[in-house]
């Protein structure tokens, strides 16, 4: 009987839980996942594609904004926007910072692109130098493995194990 697949939130939470620094990344990961959520019922819709949280510590928001055309409009709405996502998630939060990153409008459609194209033939990569893998991966890669489905632990495994060959020379 086949087992169910394992989703990698799953895998990743009970591999957290006895890793602490992957916990913290793990939660916080969670943290701005829902606060990305909250702004986007609170921004209106052509605002949405141009910004993304980025961190929150001691009471302020990190927000990267796609230019400084979009952090002028924002700051007019700077104060409604402490005051909603107090309301709404963080009643904590003191202040809101800005940081200009053009590279959110791209990412954005980028994404959205990967969601809509399909290829017409498979990607051939290849690799001038050879990729490594640290010792520290290679375990992590192990631990991982025994929790997987039996394909993917196979798969695990062997990929772990180039993190303890030693080096080809060509």
């Amino acid at each position: 009987m086949k087992q169910r697949p394992k989703t990698l939130e799953s895998l990743l939470q009970k591999f957290s839980d006895e890793h602490p620094p992957l916990h913290s990344i793990v939660q916080q990961s969670h943290a701005l996942s829902q606060l990305s959520d909250a702004l986007n019922t609170i921004l209106p819709e052509e605002m949405r594609s141009h910004i993304r949280a980025a961190n929150f510590n001691q009471g302020t928001l990190v927000l990267q904004i796609s230019s400084a055309a979009w952090q002028l409009r924002l700051n007019y709405y700077r104060e409604e926007l402490i005051d909603k996502l107090r309301q709404s998630i963080l009643p904590g939060l003191v202040s809101v910072t800005f940081k200009i990153n053009p590279d959110i409008l791209s990412w954005k459609q980028e994404k959205f692109k990967l969601n809509t194209y399909k290829l017409k033939a498979p990607i051939q990569f290849t690799l001038d130098k050879p990729r490594k893998i640290s010792p520290e991966t290679g375990k992590i890669l192990l631990t991982l493995s025994n929790e997987a489905p039996p394909k993917l632990s196979d798969a695990l495994k062997k990929m772990a194990m180039h993190a303890f060959k030693p080096p080809t020379l060509k």
